[in-house]
């Protein structure tokens, strides 16, 4: 007897996936550049953190305009990253979800790490200085941001959800909390008055005895 190939190969059966899973992973798969950027703006936007926070750690002069002149930089980059990616992506209820969130957590400790930012004065100038508990802020929003990809690779979010929109999000933070620290120095009680330094608080005191 003759078995045709029908018969002699066995018949898998075949998992039914859910229209938007198969529209997000046919768009993957046609665009090899998702996988690369999947690795890099991670990787760009913790340098980004990190540089931020060792700098800023030690204090720098506060100049508004270029600071904020900055966080919009970076949004435009974000922005220009994330367009292409909304052109080839439908969202469905799982992205809308955690991008939420993420616009969240931007928003909502981006502004709380503007307060906890200690601004002082420095030869006749304002500065500014990440304190300890806004270093203990950004590793908050460090974990959020790691727990919120795990659950949108967990449920195949749209690629824009999953690290598309990373440099948008940080930008935006740093938006609202430089915002904040620039209406704290603008205010008078935002600027404690702190010795310049120990040398010069005593020189007018050194001269009153010169004078005697």
């Amino acid at each position: 007897y003759t078995l045709s190939l029908h018969d002699a190969l066995p018949i898998w059966k075949r998992e039914r996936i859910p229209p938007h899973m198969t529209h997000q992973l046919a768009t993957a798969a046609a665009s090899p550049g998702n996988t690369l950027s999947s690795i890099i703006s991670p990787a760009v936007t913790l340098a980004i953190i990190l540089l931020l926070v060792v700098t800023r750690v030690r204090g720098r002069r506060l100049e508004p305009a270029r600071l904020l002149v900055a966080d919009l930089i970076l949004i435009a980059v974000g922005i220009g990253e994330s367009v292409p990616l909304l052109h080839n992506t439908t969202l469905h209820g799982t992205d809308w979800l955690i991008g939420s969130a993420d616009l969240l957590d931007s928003l909502i400790i981006g502004t709380t790490r503007g307060f906890t930012v200690q601004l002082y004065q420095r030869d006749g100038a304002p500065w500014y200085r990440y304190g300890p508990a806004t270093v203990a802020l950004w590793l908050l929003s460090i974990l959020i941001r790691i727990a919120l990809a795990a659950i949108a690779s967990a449920r195949h979010a749209s690629p824009l959800v999953t690290g598309g929109d990373l440099l948008f999000m940080l930008g935006l933070a740093l938006l609202c909390q430089n915002l904040m620290i620039v209406r704290r120095h603008s205010h008078p009680q935002a600027r404690p008055s702190h010795p310049v330094e120990p040398a010069d608080a005593a020189l007018p005191c050194t001269c009153r005895m010169t004078r005697r």
